[in-house]
């Protein structure tokens, strides 16, 4: 009944309640042992370790399986037992995946998401989980374990943990120094969880479009910092490939390298509607979002360089049951010229919510502005 799930995602809008799992870190702490057979002799057990003993299950196996289930679906007791057993099979196939530097890698990480999808298909019960709550469970399973397990085997429920978000940034502003005082972990969970890094943002008080979430930047709709785009190499209306809408892209990309950054939503609509990639994965190898990212990243060394590409950060995420690209991009140090299909040495830069190509008698005076003593 897995294969029921196998259709196309519609978008979801089911919220999903995340158990505070740095709060239940303590029961690994203190020895509480479940699924070995061992019982707490003390009596003063918090609700979450007198749930780990009931359930038999270990802390981290708990936290999957709450995700699972709350809020919903409500779920008889043999739906129970056979989530149950999911969550635990999940964590075998993960804890194999989980290795050094894990979250630096676009393809581990790709793989972790992947294999999250795929045990879940197999393990849940197909009526208490249509496409739309599947979808909901997978990407919090997903964004739990991207939060809980870090890069050198540490997680929330070692006697390490994790480095916490609060606690480094408090540090960093009470010894008033700067970002290398913060962890690499911390900056490694920035670059891969959208919304730690907006919480960041909102703590430290920035806007960087780089540190907000999709789901922000599609409500704050285009602006100076923000663009979105249907399509990389696919033109919707003419129903072909087109070096136009190729070109379109360079365009954006370069104009926020020679302005202050911003970021770039591919497979997303004019209204604001996810459109997905599937039009553009047609035109990759391999037709999947490791592809696409492959063809961009080379796409963008040949119109700029691969300096220019190194500032450009692109990677998969879900959003209404679709995957679309996300395309972070910093401030250049240094004055770019585009080539494109029509025309080469193109100086783009940002305008309000538009990219501009700017004239040639204006660009002395914007690179003087922008890039004091640089020279072309």
């Amino acid at each position: 009944a897995a294969h029921c799930r196998r259709l196309p995602r519609t978008p979801s809008s089911v919220v999903v309640e995340r158990p505070c799992f740095l709060a239940m870190s303590h029961l690994h702490r203190r020895g509480v042992a479940t699924t070995t057979g061992i019982r707490p002799l003390s009596g003063d057990l918090s609700e979450e370790e007198r749930r780990a003993v009931t359930e038999d299950m270990s802390e981290e196996e708990l936290a999957i399986f709450d995700l699972l289930t709350q809020p919903d679906p409500v779920l008889d007791d043999a739906e129970r037992s056979t989530v149950k057993a999911g969550a635990k099979r999940l964590l075998e196939h993960l804890h194999d995946k989980l290795v050094l530097d894990w979250r630096r890698r676009t393809a581990t990480v790709a793989d972790v998401r992947v294999t999250i999808k795929e045990v879940l298909d197999n393990e849940l019960p197909a009526d208490p989980y249509p496409p739309v709550v599947f979808d909901a469970k997978v990407q919090a399973v997903f964004d739990h374990v991207i939060s809980a397990y870090g890069d050198d085997g540490c997680s929330v429920y070692s006697d390490a943990g994790v480095p916490d978000l609060a606690t480094a940034v408090d540090t960093a502003v009470a010894s008033d120094t700067d970002l290398d005082t913060i962890t690499e972990e911390v900056i490694a969970r920035i670059k891969q969880d959208a919304e730690f890094a907006s919480k960041v943002a909102e703590q430290l008080g920035m806007a960087s479009p780089s540190l907000r979430t999709v789901d922000e930047l599609i409500t704050n709709d285009e602006d100076s910092a923000v663009e979105f785009k249907s399509t990389a190499r696919w033109d919707l209306r003419e129903n072909t490939a087109s070096r136009l809408i190729e070109d379109a892209v360079v365009k954006t990309v370069t104009g926020f390298l020679n302005s202050d950054g911003g970021t770039l939503l591919i497979g997303v609509g004019p209204d604001r509607q996810p459109v997905g990639l599937d039009a553009d994965y047609s035109r990759v190898k391999p037709p999947n979002g490791d592809g696409f990212v492959n063809w961009l990243t080379t796409h963008l060394i040949h119109a700029l360089d691969h300096t220019a590409a190194s500032h450009v950060r692109a990677r998969i995420v879900e959003h209404g049951g679709r995957e679309i690209c996300r395309v972070d991009v910093g401030r250049s140090a240094r004055p770019l010229l585009a080539k494109t299909s029509l025309k080469e040495g193109v100086f783009f830069v940002r305008l309000n919510n538009s990219t501009r190509a700017l004239p040639v008698d204006e660009q002395a005076t914007y690179i003087a502005e922008h890039w004091p003593g640089a020279a072309r």
